[in-house]
C-alpha cells in the first residue's frame, strides 16, 4: 500500500471511532501484518511509519524510440524515432507497415509479454517471428530518465528461443526487473487497445471493478478488506457451530425435570443470548448442596480437548510459515540493511556536494546524479529484501505460539477423575504427550497433527 492511500485510510480511521483493538486489526490488514497477532493485542506497524511500501516514480519518463528486427511484420532492423516528453505522440502509416510490430515489440521490451496474444490460441504465439528475417530477433526500446539519464531495454532471443525464452538487459547488462516497474507497469499498462478498452465495459462488472482498482491504486485496500472479512467468516465458525446444536439442547432443556432447565431456555431464548444468566443458572442448584462429587463429575462432563481441526490449521499455518521464511532468508537481511544505509548515505553526499569521487574505493570513479539514481533503486531493492526477512521472521514466531497455544496443562477435572471412580488415565497419558512437543517449528507441526486426534480420542 502506498503512502498516499495509507494517509487517506490514516485519515478515516482517526473519526472512525473504532476502539483501540477494532483499529489494530484494520491497521494490521493495512500493512500485511498476521491479524492473528493484532488480535492478540501484538501492534502492527503504524501506517505512516518508515517500512511503508513507496510507490515507484513513473513520472518524466518517457520514449525515445523503438529499434525493431526478425519480429512480427519486421525483418532487417527499423527504427521508429520518437520525441521524450509529455503529450500525444500518434504513428500513423498504411496497413501491413508494421504500426501494430512496433506497439507489440514495445509492450514485450516493457513487460515481457503481449495483453494481445494472453487469451489466444497458441497457434497465435507460433508466428511471432519474421518469416522472412527470423534472426537476429530483438527489440530495443530507447528510453529517457529523469533528470538528464538515458538508458535502452533490449528484449533479445537466440535463434531456438520461444517467446517466453527471450532476455531483457539494459545498458549495463543487468536486469530490467532493477528499474523497479513491475507494479506500475502492471497498473499503467503502456498499450491500451480500443477493443481491449471496450472488453473492460462488456465484461462483468467485477471485471470493470478490479481494471478501475487498479488504475486508481486501490487494490492494496481492496485485498486490507478481503483479509478482514476472511478473518471475520473463520471467527464466525464456532458460533454457527453452536447455533447448529443449539435446537437439540433446546429440546434436552424442556423434556428436563431440572428446575434450572426453564431458567436457561429463557437465557437462549431469540437472537440475543444472555450468557451470564444461563451460567449462572447452571452454576445454581436449590435441590440440594452440591458435593465435591457432583462439581467433579460437571467438570468432567464440560472437558473438552484442543479440536484436531484447529491441530491441522495450526500445522499449515507453520509449514507455510516455515517454507516463506526459508525462501526469504537466502537474503541476509542485517546485510542487506548495513548496505542500503551506505547507499543512501552516499547518495546524500553526491546531492550535496554535487559530482564527486568515490569516498570509500579510492579508484576516483565519479559519483554523479546518474550513478546516484542507480544506487536508489538498489537502496530501496536492498531495504524490501531485508523487510522480506524480518516479515517472514515475524510470521513463523506468529504461527508458532498459535500451535503453542494447543497445548495447556492437563485439565484437574482429569486429574480428580479417580475420586467419582473413572479411569481417567489414558486420557491423562495422551494428554501428557501433547505436552511434550519440540521446539523444531516443522517437528512441532508433525507432533500436533498426531497427538491432538489422540487426546480428543480419549477425552
Amino acid at each position: 500500500m502506498d503512502r498516499e492511500l495509507q494517509r487517506a485510510v490514516q485519515d478515516r480511521l482517526h473519526g472512525a471511532g473504532l476502539d483501540e483493538a477494532q483499529t489494530a486489526m484494520v491497521v494490521a490488514a493495512c500493512t500485511g501484518t498476521p491479524l492473528e497477532q493484532a488480535a492478540d493485542g501484538v501492534w502492527p506497524d503504524a501506517l505512516d511509519d518508515d517500512t511503508a511500501t513507496a510507490t515507484a516514480a513513473s513520472t518524466g519518463v518517457f520514449l525515445g524510440g523503438i529499434a525493431v528486427e526478425g519480429f512480427r511484420g519486421v525483418g532487417e532492423r527499423r527504427h521508429l524515432d520518437l520525441t521524450p516528453g509529455p503529450g500525444l505522440t500518434v504513428v500513423v502509416g498504411r496497413n501491413g507497415s508494421g504500426k501494430s510490430s512496433f506497439a507489440e515489440g514495445l509492450e514485450m521490451a516493457l513487460t515481457g509479454e503481449s495483453n494481445r496474444w494472453a487469451d489466444k490460441p497458441v497457434v497465435w504465439k507460433q508466428s511471432w517471428r519474421n518469416l522472412h528475417a527470423p534472426d537476429p530477433c530483438t527489440i530495443a526500446v530507447d528510453v529517457v530518465l529523469p533528470p538528464d539519464g538515458t538508458t535502452t531495454i533490449t528484449h533479445r532471443w537466440d535463434a531456438d528461443a520461444d517467446l517466453d525464452g527471450g532476455t531483457r538487459t539494459l545498458d549495463d547488462g543487468t536486469s530490467i526487473d532493477t528499474l523497479g516497474w513491475d507494479s506500475p507497469l502492471a497498473r499503467y499498462r503502456p498499450l491500451l487497445s480500443f477493443n481491449e478498452l471496450g472488453g473492460m465495459f462488456d465484461g462483468r462488472p467485477s471485471d470493470l471493478y478490479d481494471a478501475i482498482a487498479a488504475i486508481l491504486g486501490v487494490e492494496p485496500l481492496r485485498d486490507a478488506v478481503k483479509a478482514i472479512a476472511t478473518a471475520r467468516k473463520i471467527d464466525d465458525q464456532p458460533l454457527k457451530q453452536v447455533k447448529k446444536a443449539l435446537p437439540a439442547l433446546q429440546a434436552q432443556l424442556r423434556e428436563s425435570d431440572d428446575p434450572r432447565a426453564d431458567a436457561i431456555l429463557a437465557a437462549l431464548d431469540g437472537r440475543r443470548w444472555d450468557l451470564l444468566a444461563a451460567t449462572q443458572a447452571v452454576q445454581d442448584d436449590d435441590t440440594a448442596t452440591p458435593t465435591s462429587e457432583l462439581n467433579r463429575l460437571r467438570a468432567l462432563a464440560s472437558q473438552t480437548s484442543p479440536a484436531p481441526l484447529d491441530a491441522t490449521d495450526a500445522a499449515t499455518a507453520l509449514r507455510e510459515a516455515l517454507a516463506a521464511r526459508d525462501t526469504a532468508t537466502a537474503t541476509d537481511a542485517g546485510r542487506a540493511d548495513r548496505l542500503a544505509a551506505v547507499l543512501r548515505a552516499a547518495v546524500a553526499h553526491v546531492t550535496h556536494d554535487g559530482t564527486q569521487p568515490c569516498p570509500l574505493c579510492g579508484s576516483g570513479t565519479p559519483l554523479d546524479d546518474t550513478w546516484a539514481t542507480q544506487a536508489t533503486r538498489e537502496a530501496d531493492a536492498l531495504a524490501a529484501q531485508a523487510k522480506a526477512v524480518r516479515d517472514a521472521d515475524t510470521a513463523l514466531r506468529a504461527a508458532t505460539t498459535a500451535a503453542r497455544r494447543l497445548l495447556p496443562a492437563v485439565p484437574d477435572a482429569l486429574l480428580n477423575a479417580t475420586f467419582v471412580g473413572l479411569d481417567a488415565q489414558p486420557a491423562i497419558d495422551a494428554w501428557e504427550a501433547l505436552l511434550d512437543a519440540p521446539d523444531d517449528p516443522a517437528a512441532l507441526a508433525d507432533h500436533l497433527e498426531q497427538a491432538v486426534p489422540a487426546i480428543d480420542q480419549a477425552v
